[in-house]
């Protein structure tokens, strides 16, 4: 199939949560993963932006501008640094804005190798929030 040459790591999104923390805060995690067999890192980075509805209107709002600063934590940036052999989990408290409601988030992985570029775009839907 030709999905295989766009994805040949088989690059995919697995587990996505959000849990309620106290002050209004969120966590979010989300695994990135890869089924190819074979023992090479994967480098790269993740464009993380969720979509969801402001006052009736659709609104976009990078993942990174959503991000709880904790001090001595270097913040994700957002373009996050993907580096991991199976998987890699991100996970971050966030704090969703005033009146926005989120509905899905839109992926996006490109990898750092120059020989064999990957570039994979996933949606997910915002999970229901324990």
């Amino acid at each position: 199939t030709s999905n295989k040459n766009k994805n040949p790591k088989g690059i995919s999104f697995g587990v996505f949560s959000v849990t309620e923390l106290p002050d209004n805060k969120h966590q979010l995690k989300l695994v990135v993963q890869k089924l190819a067999e074979g023992d090479d890192d994967f480098t790269g980075q993740l464009r993380f932006i969720v979509v969801g509805q402001r006052d009736g209107q659709e609104s976009r709002i990078s993942l990174h501008e959503m991000i709880v600063s904790k001090v001595g934590a270097e913040p994700l940036a957002e373009n996050i640094p993907l580096n991991f052999k199976f998987f890699q989990n991100i996970e971050t408290e966030i704090v969703i804005p005033d009146g926005f409601m989120p509905a899905r988030v839109e992926l996006a992985v490109k990898s750092e190798s120059r020989r064999n570029p990957v570039s994979v775009e996933g949606q997910l839907e915002w999970p229901e929030i324990k």
